[in-house]
């Protein structure tokens, strides 16, 4: 993997449920680690849902390996966020990631 490739700083959150003051289940993302990566976007789609549009942009994520991600986190790079739906090792040989991600808009 190129390194000068790696321009984007991103935060690898898990979303966390706790209880507001009320008693009330809320979630808030916390913090797991904070890597380089590069961002590719592969798809855009617009569909129709519940009378409204919504956008979907998928993207793919390529980091160096790591061991601490799994598909129920998120991913935070430039104010935008990530969820994570697959994690591949392209080569298996434990050097670097292609993480498919979900943006909504």
């Amino acid at each position: 993997m190129r390194s000068g490739r790696l321009r984007h700083r991103a935060e690898i959150k898990q979303r966390a449920t706790g209880r507001d003051e009320a008693g009330g289940a809320i979630q808030t993302p916390t913090l797991i680690a904070s890597t380089r990566c590069h961002v590719g976007v592969s798809t855009g789609r617009e569909y129709w849902a519940n009378e409204h549009t919504a956008t979907n942009y998928d993207a793919v994520v390529s980091m160096r390996f790591r061991t601490d991600l799994k598909e129920d986190m998120e991913l935070h790079v430039n104010g935008k966020v990530y969820n994570v739906k697959a994690i591949i090792d392209p080569t298996g040989y434990k050097r670097e990631l292609k993480v498919l991600c979900v943006r909504h808009v």
